[in-house]
């Protein structure tokens, strides 16, 4: 009887282990794979001057995420987005932008004021909308 309550002990610790070993090293999720933290965002994916210039507002909130590339994350160039949003907007950066959902996986940990760093897996349901031209909009 003894032996099967330290039999069933040592199932506990060795399980509550394993449980804290997988919680401390979790798995890095690569371009193309998908993962519980490489989320869907429903959002607009637009080009703004600044530090990443590709952004996605998350329709709904404040939030804005820097798309940045899978390789470098200082990269801004095009190889940071997904081939079927690049087929969009190409040639037409500053003109045009992209409402969708789009497969996401964060670079940085997300800080209230901060914009969020992250890579652009796959874009879904994706609808282009051209912007009016500043130079032709009416003065008033």
């Amino acid at each position: 009887m003894a032996d099967e309550i330290i039999g069933m002990v040592m199932k506990g610790l060795l399980l509550a282990i394993s449980l804290l070993l997988i919680a401390a090293y979790p798995a890095q999720v690569h371009a193309g794979e998908e993962g519980p933290s490489c989320p869907v965002v429903h959002g607009r994916l637009f080009v703004a001057n600044g530090t990443p210039s590709i952004r996605i507002w998350k329709i709904g909130t404040r939030r804005i995420l820097g798309v940045v590339s899978p390789d470098d994350h200082d990269s801004e160039h095009p190889s940071v987005f997904a081939k079927e949003v690049w087929a969009l907007i190409d040639g037409h950066q500053f003109h045009r932008e992209v409402y969708g959902d789009f497969l996401v996986c964060p670079v940085t940990r997300s800080r209230p004021g901060w914009m969020q760093m992250v890579t652009l897996l796959r874009g879904f349901n994706l609808v282009v909308r051209d912007l009016p031209d500043a130079k032709s909009a009416p003065e008033q």
